[in-house]
């Protein structure tokens, strides 16, 4: 029995949905309980003999289906099922709401690939019998989608007749949420690594007027960046560390890498997120970028800032304290260790 239910007992058992691919038949239900509350089950049938390799049967078996040994309403005596989703506490029109659409939705997208994956689940039996193992499939279907109907939830019908003031004011605060989440991205640059940081150094260097954008995986440099006008360039290696910068960090040995071979004469600079595990007051005072790491590069026209100078330089721009241009040729000029004043 799955989830509690044989799939087929209730109050009704209405088709909701359908659809055919390559061997399988499925069936959305909804099956309602005197309760009130109902499941919405997906029946599977196979509608084509198969020669040789894995059992369909088998294959929904093993990929979370139940065989139930009823008359089902669909498929008669040749059904098998699982539940997709549950819904608590139903209401009028609930079958034909919003809030089902990702049950159709995961149940569109099991029509659509589940002979696909019957296909490759085959071959791969069949490959890892020739070399001695025997593997389990992984299951189609998971944990049952939960939906708990509010009563006072409102309905997308009722846009039409807000109050000019009401749409105002919603209107109003999702420009606030967008500037909030558009802003709180420059906050990765005090605590992120990795990608993620790539990205907001990526956003900040474009607040500053650059256009800037990301290397492909594998490149020497992590960051290209340049004015408008392409006067000035910038190659930036990016990490993000829980504490400084020493001379063992390979990223000493990328960015001598890139000095070697950049063809555009780049401003290379070392952005390193410097003990981002810990709050910013309390980086005050501690060593960044060590000296041995500083006097390994002295040799070199690198710039070497934080993640914490960035977010700083972004927040002046924002708050019209510096100009872009002032903060750019800053970078540009600048070796060794930035010592950044607001």
């Amino acid at each position: 029995m799955c989830g509690g239910s044989d799939g087929h007992t209730g109050v009704s058992n209405q088709k909701v949905n359908e659809g055919n691919k390559g061997h399988f038949q499925f069936v959305l239900s909804y099956l309602k309980q005197a309760s009130g509350s109902g499941d919405f089950i997906i029946h599977a049938h196979w509608s084509q003999f198969y020669l040789s390799g894995l059992d369909p049967w088998d294959f929904l078996l093993n990929s979370g289906f139940t065989h139930y040994e009823g008359n089902c309403p669909f498929f008669y005596d040749k059904c098998i099922y699982t539940i997709l989703g549950q819904i608590e506490g139903q209401e009028d029109g609930m079958l034909n709401g919003w809030r089902v659409q990702s049950i159709h939705e995961g149940f569109n997208a099991l029509v659509a690939n589940c002979d696909k994956a019957y296909n490759a689940a085959k071959n791969y039996l069949t490959t890892a019998s020739l070399i001695g193992l025997n593997p389990a499939l992984v299951k189609l279907v998971g944990e049952p989608i939960k939906i708990t109907v509010d009563p006072s939830a409102i309905p997308p019908w009722v846009e039409d007749v807000k109050f000019p003031a009401l749409k105002t004011a919603g209107a109003e605060r999702d420009k606030a949420v967008g500037i909030i989440d558009d802003l709180s991205e420059h906050l990765v640059l005090v605590f992120g690594d990795g990608d993620q940081l790539e990205m907001a150094v990526v956003k900040g260097l474009r607040t500053l007027g650059l256009r800037a954008e990301r290397t492909k995986r594998g490149a020497t440099i992590d960051v290209l960046a340049e004015t408008t006008d392409g006067v000035k360039k910038f190659g930036i290696e990016v990490t993000g560390t829980p504490e400084g910068i020493k001379k063992q960090s390979n990223k000493l040995t990328q960015v001598v890498e890139f000095e070697r071979i950049k063809k555009n004469d780049e401003k290379t600079i070392l952005l390193a997120n410097t003990f981002k595990a810990i709050p910013v007051a309390e980086r005050e005072g501690k060593e960044h970028f060590t000296q041995p790491a500083v006097d390994f590069l002295k040799a070199f026209p690198v710039l070497m800032m934080t993640g914490w100078d960035l977010y700083r330089m972004v927040g002046d721009v924002l708050e019209e304290k510096r100009k872009p241009d002032d903060l750019v040729e800053l970078m540009h000029t600048t070796t060794g260790v930035l010592d950044y004043e607001e």
